[in-house]
Formats: structure tokens, C-alpha cells, sequence
């Protein structure tokens, strides 16, 4: 009954969604008036309607993407293609009528919102009803497939097989090279089917593209950082020169790390295998800290400490207990809080002695500077230096 009565209200939101791509959303602000120019007043009147119309589409592109992704079935599929369909479509619509007020006068925030609204698509479906409809039927179908995508380490037990969920924390909680290499690969046996049709997205969605005036989805992605997609891609590439240094040293650094846990599976010099680095995607490698954090190093009480305090303390048979817990763990914490204290210390004392003898040798003649600064008149030569300023030469 719960999912029936998902998706009775996904139907009737789509009914409204569509009730209003045909109505509000042709022409919002009226019919453009071919007979008279257009006015600041009327750009207005337009951006109000379509922030409207939008703000609709987009809560029913989202209620009927939840149901289609929470309960996967050809209908829900069909019901979330349709939304899609009348937000891209809207949005297209909109996109294309904003360019009759290219040529007017007007405030900022009226032309700043003009702007954005020709480049805030993310998906730009072409004019015609049947390829706009083929577009976003193959984007509901791949999101469908993707969402239903499960890995099978062994087909002769379908309950055991493992759906984005399970993979995602083998590979950031797994320390063994053959499960994360086999898991990793056993994921992306999901994406081949969708070959054809993204090859058939991609061209749909440059086909849509070109129809607002940018050379392809890429270009409209580029153009949405208030200056040309050209100069966008520029700009990308001088930071990425920027940092591109500290990040090959860091590359490189974990690299290394990964090659004293896995040995020859990491090479000594090149890319990182994917599918070591903590993530589905290799996108984000916080998962694998605790392998390649520098000796002695403590972040502090992580997300997983949190999460493991507020555990013990639920499973706590009584309050004596999970104070207890606590208590364990905050004095651990302590200790390693204690430790870095007195190494900090110690960092501290040293500096503190390498300053008071480089100052000293202010003092010192010229002809004596140009041996050793460990032998200024000031000092005893046959005391050893800290270790700091050892052998400095001046």
C-alpha cells in the first residue's frame, strides 16, 4: 500500500508538472509581441513567470525522481522520464525566449538573471517533441540502470550480490588487494550495457546544446562562470598550473604509501591504481588516511569516532557503561594528546637554543664567520651545536 500510494501522488505530480509545461511554461510572460520591441518592464514580467513555473517543474522533477529511485520499476521510470521531460523541456523553452531581451536596457540583477537562465541547464533537450522525448527516456533508462546495477561475486547466489551500497564500503573499509581489485571490477561490468545509449545521450544533448548557441554540452557546462567557455577553459588551466607541483609531490607521496601496503600491485612511478584509493569513483581518498597519514600524526576525533562513541553509548546495557566507554576513549585521546604535547615541547626547546646561538655569533669577527659559526669567541667549540644548526656554515 505505502508504495501504491507513492505512486498515486508521483502520477498526480506529474499531471501538474505537465499541466503546467503546457501552459504556464510556453509563454511565460505572455506571447512575445513581434509588433513592438520589448521592455525592461516586460523582462521582468517574464523572469517572474518562469521563476514560478520553474520552482513547480523542479519539486515534481524531484518528487518523481525520489519514487523512481526508492522503488525501481518500468512505471516509476516512465513517471520520472516524463518530469525530467517537462522541466528540460520548460527550461529549453525558456532558455531560448530569454535571447528577445538580448538587446535591452536593463538592471543588473535583471540581466545577471537572463544570463544564468541560459546557462543553467544541465541537460538542454533538442525543439523536437520526438528527440526531446527520446533524450529523456535514455536518461531515465541509464539513471534505472545504474540504480539496479548490482555485482554478482557469485551468479549462483543472487542474494549475495552486491548493489553500489555494498561496494562502496568494501572499497572504503577493505585493506586486501585481491577483494578490492575484484570488487572494483566487478562494479564496472554494470556500465557496458549503457554504452549505446549514452553514445545516443551524447549527441542528443549536443544536438540540444547547439540549438541555444554553444558549440556542445560541454561549452554550455563552461559558459555557466561569467566569462566565455573559452576563457574558462584557460583559467582552469593556469590554477591547475599552480598547484600542479603540490600535487604530483602528494601523488607521488601516496604512491608510496600504497606500494609499502600493497607491494607490487602499486608501480613504482605512474598513475595509482583506482581502485586502492578508497572510493567508487577515486574521486575522494579520505577513506585511506589511516594508511597514508605521516608517523605520529592524530586527526583528532574523526567522523568514525563519532560515530562509534554515539554507537556505545546506544548499546550501553545501562549509563554506568557507556560513561565508561567514553571515558576509554577520551583518556586514549589524552595520551596521544600528552605525547604530541611533550614532542612539541622538546621542537619547542630546540628552536628556542638554535635562536640564542645564531645570535650569539652576531658578535663574531669577520675572519671567524667565514670558518664556523660554531666557533664564535662567544662559544665553547668543544660544546656541540644544536642539532638544528649543526654544521652551519656562514
Amino acid at each position: 500500500m505505502f508504495s501504491h500510494r507513492l505512486l498515486l501522488r508521483a502520477a498526480v505530480v506529474l499531471q501538474l508538472a505537465m499541466t503546467i509545461a503546457c501552459s504556464n511554461v510556453s509563454a511565460p510572460g505572455g506571447p512575445p509581441n513581434p509588433s513592438s520591441a520589448p521592455t525592461p518592464a516586460d523582462a521582468k514580467a517574464f523572469l517572474t513567470d518562469v521563476n514560478a513555473a520553474l520552482l513547480k517543474l523542479s519539486v515534481a522533477g524531484s518528487q518523481a525522481g525520489w519514487v523512481a529511485q526508492n522503488f525501481i520499476t518500468d512505471d516509476t521510470e516512465a513517471l520520472d522520464s516524463r518530469a525530467t521531460q517537462a522541466f528540460s523541456d520548460a527550461s529549453a523553452r525558456f532558455a531560448k525566449d530569454a535571447v528577445r531581451f538580448d538587446k535591452v536596457q536593463l538592471s543588473p540583477d535583471l540581466r545577471r538573471q537572463l544570463d544564468l537562465l541560459k546557462v543553467a541547464l544541465v541537460l538542454a533537450t533538442p525543439a523536437d517533441p520526438k528527440t526531446s522525448e527520446e533524450l529523456t527516456q535514455i536518461v531515465s533508462r541509464m539513471r534505472g540502470v545504474y540504480g539496479k546495477g548490482k555485482w554478482c561475486p557469485d551468479p549462483a547466489k543472487p542474494h549475495a550480490c552486491h548493489n553500489i551500497d555494498d561496494v562502496t564500503k568494501v572499497l572504503a573499509n577493505s585493506r586486501n588487494e585481491p577483494e578490492l581489485r575484484r570488487e572494483w571490477e566487478g562494479w564496472h561490468t554494470i556500465s557496458p550495457p549503457m554504452k549505446k545509449d549514452y553514445a545516443r545521450f551524447a549527441d542528443l544533448s549536443n544536438q540540444g546544446a547547439k540549438e541555444l548557441g554553444f558549440a556542445d554540452t560541454g561549452a554550455m557546462w563552461r559558459a555557466k562562470y561569467d566569462m566565455p567557455p573559452d576563457a574558462f577553459a584557460k583559467e582552469v588551466d593556469r590554477l591547475w598550473e599552480q598547484v600542479r607541483p603540490l600535487y604530483l609531490e602528494l601523488h607521488a607521496y601516496v604512491r608510496m604509501k600504497l606500494r609499502e601496503k600493497y607491494g607490487a600491485a602499486v608501480p613504482e612511478k605512474g598513475p595509482i591504481p583506482a581502485h586502492l584509493l578508497g572510493n567508487i569513483w577515486a574521486q575522494d581518498w579520505s577513506n585511506i588516511y589511516p594508511l597514508v597519514a605521516p608517523a605520529r600524526s592524530d586527526a583528532g576525533f574523526s567522523l568514525t569516532d563519532i560515530k562509534q562513541i554515539v554507537q556505545d553509548v546506544e548499546q550501553s546495557k545501562n549509563a554506568p557503561d557507556a560513561m565508561q566507554r567514553v571515558q576509554d576513549l577520551y583518556r586514549e585521546k589524552l595520551a596521544d594528546t600528552r605525547e604530541q604535547l611533550r614532542r612539541l615541547r622538546a621542537l619547542e626547546d630546540e628552536l628556542e637554543a638554535s635562536l640564542t646561538y645564531l645570535e650569539a655569533c652576531d658578535s663574531c669577527e669577520t675572519e671567524e664567520l667565514l670558518g664556523a659559526c660554531s666557533c664564535c669567541k662567544r662559544h665553547d667549540c668543544n660544546h656541540k651545536a644544536p642539532e638544528l644548526v649543526l654544521g652551519f656554515r656562514v
